[in-house]
């Protein structure tokens, strides 16, 4: 079966608003040659495979109640370095 990515959807979104669960998101990168993380266009064409695994209790919620997953998270370009992350014990963080 072959659905549209819908704007603003990532390849988590699309497999939660198709199958009902990210436990497919591996098969569905691979049956369409995408990376977990890359960013898809919308109105792209993807193919569910028909063996998938599927929750159809989320499927038919999401449809239900007319709410389709679309966040497109995307990681901050650059994270802040500051912080306890940066400091050495005893050296630049000093208990006393």
């Amino acid at each position: 079966m072959q659905e549209t990515v819908l704007h603003n959807q990532s390849l988590i979104d699309f497999t939660l608003h198709h199958c009902g669960t990210i436990e497919s998101i591996v098969a569905m990168a691979v049956a369409n040659n995408f990376s977990v993380t890359e960013e898809m266009q919308s109105k792209s064409i993807l193919e569910i495979p028909a063996d998938i695994i599927k929750d159809s209790d989320i499927v038919n919620f999401y449809v239900n109640k007319k709410h389709i997953p679309a966040f497109n998270y995307t990681a901050p370009a650059s994270l802040d370095k500051e912080g306890i992350g940066e400091m050495i014990i005893e050296k630049t963080f000093i208990v006393r």
